[in-house]
């Protein structure tokens, strides 16, 4: 079961949202990133969502909540006018829920005034409440009443919900002076759900599943005597111990991801230390953690976010443990970014999240990197990003905090003195691309037309990494690597915009300090450098994909310029925009930029007009530009 539909009226800084949630072609989720400043909504959104898997479930299972006397059956979400947005009527949250049974599963949350049809209205007429029972003025809190589906659903499903109060015990803790309120379910009942739906301490639970799955993993021996030799056999039925290893294998899998090595995990002898498993390098078997308490705390976040979607699935079916791909679910995380380096973010996060297909990540975060990192993994289309409160879908590049992050960065010395450095290594003209594959597709197509000729610039792809091979690069990071190159290089340079709706919009941003923005000119040159701005080039076989006098209706990249034979081959045709021949780049574009070092030389014709282009830019000289201006 996923989470198909959102809708949100008037409940905390919530104005207005509706989302409907993307799902990829083999029918996946795709993972959704809610980002936003601080009190934007996306906690109370969250919370919504953890909210209606404690309801649903409260039909089946008896260890959801604690119940008391006085209250046999609370809310983990307090309803009613506390939740309303201030001076409005009502407050409306409602989520549907899709299965293959295609029923659907549907929660509420209502407060305040509001009749039953102007709340059918405002969920486009999803909700159905054949089984509520409405009043207009009351508090309302309702879920789809179906328990042997519910039963199903959660016995086939991995539904839990990560707050950012989770925290996990340090080693230098003495957790005996902590009370633990947990309880710890080893056998299944009827009617017992026996895993927490909101995780805030799994490293306890974990570390014992870990050091069950490596003892499920190893053979039982026995000793005997044939022919007057010692001899030995196994006890265990080696297909079984083959495939249960395959659930250790996944733990490592994970740790290794972790470490960015590859790690093994090992037993230590009772009595030989606090901790009974370690961790190894695969390859010199040195410790490099000698208890899975010795991880930092952003590690063991990590860890212990994807050990509990295993092992959740793992105490219903020992085969998901086994086969990752097979895990379904809904993982609702708030704050993954908490506690976790940069590096755990970017190289590491996005990597753990494709290890489970099947399941419906939804994830809130501040952090830029973090979808940087989804990009480089999944491309553009492989994931969806939501910017409260509005629950408008951007891109990376329109991520406030990104360019807040890249803004801090272009102010410090240090990176002033990287980009000096770069920019000193070579008088050459200078070309800046959006993305690390832009920059490798204008050298590969220089190679392939002109093969026996030296190519007269240099080119490099936009982003503050120092490392060309790591960055992750936009419209935005040309737009804003231009205006400040300006001020430090006499060097020529042109910074090259996809000629779509964004790379339209940032070159059009460009200050003062270039030429006057013209919606029908491809070119902006700085009053005082020869330093441009340059929107990627149309050919003529394109030239429905750009719209003269609307930049909002321009859609050509530098993939764009292959024919749609080969595009087509290789996967990296979109859908098309309202069913015109104009359509959008899908798929992985680092996968194509290797791939396009094959293509033959006539593939690359169109890159001739850029090039053009490029010579009769750096062509110009200052007194002709300025003339010109003037």
């Amino acid at each position: 079961m996923y989470l198909s539909n959102i809708v949100i009226q008037n409940v905390g800084t919530v104005g207005s949202l509706y989302i409907e949630l993307p799902f990829n072609n083999n029918g996946n989720p795709k993972p959704i990133f809610f980002v936003g400043e601080n009190g934007s909504g996306k906690s109370i959104l969250l919370s919504h969502m953890a909210d209606s898997f404690i309801e649903f479930a409260k039909q089946s299972f008896r260890d959801i909540v604690n119940s008391t006397g006085n209250n046999p059956n609370p809310f983990f979400k307090v309803t009613g006018s506390i939740n309303q947005k201030t001076g409005k009527q009502y407050g409306l949250a409602y989520l549907r829920f899709k299965n293959t049974d295609n029923i659907p599963y549907e929660y509420l949350d209502k407060s305040g005034n509001l009749p039953l049809q102007d709340a059918i209205y405002i969920t486009n007429n999803f909700l159905q409440g054949n089984q509520l029972q409405w009043n207009d003025n009351n508090p309302i809190k309702w879920v789809t009443q179906n328990s042997e589906a519910i039963t199903t659903l959660f016995n086939n499903n991995t539904f839990c919900y990560f707050p950012p109060s989770r925290y996990e015990s340090p080693h230098w803790l003495n957790t005996g002076s902590i009370k633990d309120e947990t309880l710890n379910l080893t056998k299944r009942f009827s009617g017992i759900l026996g895993r927490d739906i909101v995780v805030r301490n799994a490293l306890d639970y974990n570390k014992k599943w870990i050091l069950d799955v490596f003892l499920d993993s190893r053979a039982d021996i026995e000793e005997y005597i044939e022919n007057g030799q010692i001899q030995y056999r196994s006890l265990s039925n080696m297909d079984t111990i083959r495939l249960l290893r395959q659930s250790k294998l996944n733990i490592e899998k994970i740790l290794s991801a972790i470490f960015l090595r590859p790690v093994i995990l090992n037993i230590n002898l009772r009595g030989d230390s606090l901790s009974r498993i370690n961790i190894l390098d695969a390859n010199s078997k040195e410790i490099i953690a000698p208890s899975l308490d010795h991880l930092s705390t952003g590690q063991n976040a990590l860890l212990n976010i994807f050990c509990t979607i295993i092992r959740y699935a793992d105490m219903v079916d020992l085969n998901k443990s086994i086969r990752l791909e097979d895990i379904r679910g809904v993982v609702v995380i708030d704050e993954i970014d908490l506690h976790l380096h940069t590096i755990l973010q970017k190289e590491i996060l996005p990597k753990l999240i494709l290890m489970f297909p099947k399941v419906q990540f939804i994830i809130s975060t501040h952090s830029p990197f973090l979808l940087l990192g989804m990009k480089d993994a999944l491309g553009e289309d492989g994931f969806t990003i939501y910017e409260m409160p509005k629950g408008t879908q951007i891109g990376v590049e329109r991520f406030s905090e990104f360019n807040k992050s890249f803004s801090y960065y272009m102010n410090t010395i240090k990176f002033e003195e990287e980009l000096k450095n770069e920019i000193g290594k070579s008088n050459k003209p200078l070309v800046i691309t959006e993305g690390k594959t832009d920059a490798k597709m204008l050298k590969v197509a220089w190679e392939k037309l002109y093969p026996n000729e030296e190519r007269f610039f240099d080119v490099i792809p936009s982003g503050f990494q120092l490392d060309e091979e790591q960055r992750t690069g936009s419209a935005k990071t040309v737009k804003s690597t231009l205006e400040y190159i300006g001020n430090i290089t006499t060097r020529k340079i042109i910074g090259l915009f996809d000629n779509d709706a964004e790379g339209n919009g940032q070159f059009k941003g460009l200050t003062n300090s270039f030429e006057t923005y013209n919606v029908t000119k491809e070119v902006r040159k700085h009053l005082n450098k020869d330093v441009f701005g340059l929107l990627l080039p149309v050919p003529e076989s394109r030239k429905i994909f750009v719209t003269n006098n609307d930049i909002n209706c321009r859609y050509l990249v530098i993939e764009h310029y292959f024919s749609n034979e080969v595009l087509s081959r290789y996967n990296m045709q979109g859908n098309r925009i309202l069913g015109t021949e104009v359509f959008k780049i899908a798929g992985n574009k680092n996968s194509f930029a290797n791939i396009v070092e094959e293509l033959d030389s006539s593939e690359f014709e169109n890159f001739k007009l850029l090039f053009e282009n490029l010579k009769m830019l750096f062509s110009i000289k200052i007194v002709e530009s300025e003339q010109t201006i003037a």
